[in-house]
Formats: C-alpha cells, sequence, structure tokens
C-alpha cells in the first residue's frame, strides 16, 4: 500500500506542478518548516522534510535499511492521502471509495485528536 500510493502521490504530484501550483507534499514539506520555527525548535530544511514524509515509501523501494520498522498501515493511508489529495488539486471529483476513504482518516484523525486532548 505505502509504495502504490506514493507512485500515485508522485505521478498526480508531478501532474499538479506542472500546472502551477504547489502539490500536496510540497505544500505538507512547507507546513512542516513553518510548523518547526513556531514552535521554537531548531531550522528544518525544506529537504529533511520532504524526505520524512516519504522515507518509508522510499526505505521499501530501494530497500536500503535492511531491519525497516514503521507503521505500515499508518505510512500507507498517509502516503494515499497525499495522492487523493492531488487527484483532488488537479480538478477531478472524487470518487466514492476515495470519499469513504477520506471520511474514515478525518473521522479517526478528529476522534484521535479528542481522546488524546
Amino acid at each position: 500500500m505505502v509504495t502504490l500510493s506514493g507512485v500515485a502521490q508522485e505521478l498526480f504530484g508531478k501532474r499538479v506542478r506542472a500546472k502551477k501550483i504547489p502539490n500536496s507534499r510540497e505544500s505538507l514539506t512547507a507546513a512542516m518548516v513553518l510548523m518547526q520555527k513556531h514552535l521554537g525548535g531548531p531550522p528544518l530544511p525544506d529537504k529533511e522534510a520532504g524526505d520524512r514524509i516519504k522515507q518509508a515509501r522510499n526505505t521499501l523501494k530501494y530497500l536500503d535499511d535492511p531491519l525497516v520498522r514503521f507503521d505500515v498501515e499508518q505510512e500507507g493511508k498517509a502516503m494515499l492521502n497525499l495522492a487523493i489529495d492531488e487527484y483532488w488539486l488537479l480538478g477531478h471529483s472524487l470518487t466514492p471509495a476515495m470519499e469513504r476513504f477520506q471520511r474514515e482518516v478525518i473521522f479517526r484523525f478528529s476522534e484521535t485528536s479528542l481522546t488524546q486532548a
């Protein structure tokens, strides 16, 4: 799921970028950099933030780490969410499956945020 979603995000992201608008990964990277600065942490270079977003996908893609540790389901959902964002940015209507997925992600995020507050 991580690798396939990553490929979809990459392909859609290139098409979004060709339209001269920031793709979802670029927007998320910028948000991470600004949040780090707002919280008073050390400067976070754009490349480092961008690499973190695609770390799980690249680890699986290149198999550069013999001991891979991450939440496969969570990373897969995050990458699929980015791919759906790119699809939306291209001006397409979401499919019913995409809408169900987005509702599940949003509902679970809201539910988790409320229980952790």
